[in-house]
């Protein structure tokens, strides 16, 4: 069994991927949330991933590596330790102090030595740039100003100075590839006219074969494999790009898409999704060790888990679910019941993608 760990409401990226490429997989693997095992009186014996890290506040990030810790002295298997995995803005820090990248992240009360352009984001978010190119300080002191006033907070965000990838021809490529353990999977490369890419909407013959290509011959796994051991991470997906040669990393993110019979590019790119599907499902079943035969019996605390709401039925309903065990089976009610209640309108299909901010309404 595989344990997938995330923050409340982004379960969904797992359940898009067992619902679609990943369904041999359903039954041996149990997206759960942090909640659900801080609560928990005990944890079955399994392979727990813990992902979703940059979304767990510091308390919160204390309180899953003390479970990581108790769970490693236990003898089960875990893949990314909360408590030393470098996030997005350390990553960024300790690749440009070794020169792999070639521009710098700053918080906003060091901007002043960012070289321009730049592009603010969040820290902890899967969103991209939350503006424009800007090319002097004015225009990213008016920037910062316009997001503290739409509810960001100014230490969530960070000022990335702008490295420009683009070939001769004006065309950017965004390559991924995941960590599984100790795999290296290459997931895709995205091509667009547009910096900032989150969609393939460049799709053409001659992009198609170097997508698979790339796929099939993962040409990047030596230093990608280092860059994951410098983060901590046995699991997440990297995102980056390549000037001169050489790799410039955008983030790791711990959480991310996998793989969903969404996924755009059309047909063509159909071959390139199955290869990687074939590769992470070899991955996944590798992490699946066997593990002690008795459960980890977990300490009692007096203190509920900070999302949970007494005043709300559905977060009684999980609390009963915890302490009955039935989180643990969860995904296979959930699978049986998904058509019955579609069939009837009583849900909703469709699912958020990966980097969204929507919550999945029945993540609880």
């Amino acid at each position: 069994m595989i344990v997938y760990l995330t923050t409340r409401g982004h379960r969904f990226t797992m359940r898009m991927y067992l619902d679609s490429w990943g369904r041999p997989l359903a039954d041996r693997i149990v997206p759960l949330t942090y909640d659900d095992v801080l609560a928990a009186r005990s944890l079955r014996a399994a392979t727990y991933v813990f992902a979703d890290l940059e979304r767990l506040a510091p308390a919160e990030a204390s309180a899953a590596g003390a479970v990581h810790e108790a769970l490693r002295a236990h003898g089960m298997h875990t893949l990314n330790d909360p408590r030393r995995s470098l996030r997005r803005y350390d990553l960024l820090r300790a690749l440009r102090a070794r020169g792999s990248n070639q521009f710098a992240a700053y918080r906003v009360d060091d901007a002043g030595a960012a070289r321009f352009p730049v592009f603010v984001r969040c820290e902890n978010d899967h969103g991209g740039s939350r503006t424009s190119l800007l090319h002097d300080p004015p225009a990213l002191a008016a920037a910062i100003d316009g997001l503290v006033r739409d509810g960001l907070a100014a230490d969530e965000l960070l000022v990335t100075e702008f490295c420009d990838t683009a070939d001769g021809a004006g065309i950017y490529r965004k390559f991924s590839a995941f960590i599984v353990g100790d795999r290296v999977v290459p997931r895709h490369v995205f091509f667009s006219r547009r910096w900032m890419l989150k969609v393939p909407d460049l799709v053409t013959d001659a992009l198609v074969a170097e997508e698979r290509t790339y796929v099939e011959t993962n040409p990047h796994e030596h230093e990608l494999r280092a860059i994951f051991d410098l983060a901590g991470l046995e699991w997440g997906r990297i995102d980056y790009g390549v000037r001169d040669g050489a790799l410039q990393i955008w983030e790791i993110n711990t959480n991310p898409q996998l793989l969903s019979f969404q996924d755009g590019g059309g047909p063509r790119r159909m071959p390139s999704h199955a290869r990687v599907a074939v590769a992470l499902q070899e991955a996944l079943a590798a992490i699946d060790r066997p593990a002690p035969p008795r459960r980890l019996r977990m300490p009692r605390t007096p203190t509920r888990p900070r999302s949970v709401s007494n005043r709300s039925w559905l977060a009684i309903a999980r609390g009963l679910a915890r302490r009955t065990g039935l989180i643990w089976h969860e995904e296979r009610l959930r699978r049986w019941a998904r058509p019955l209640l579609a069939a009837r309108g009583r849900i909703d299909t469709t699912e958020a993608p990966a980097d969204s901010g929507r919550v999945a309404p029945a993540d609880v």
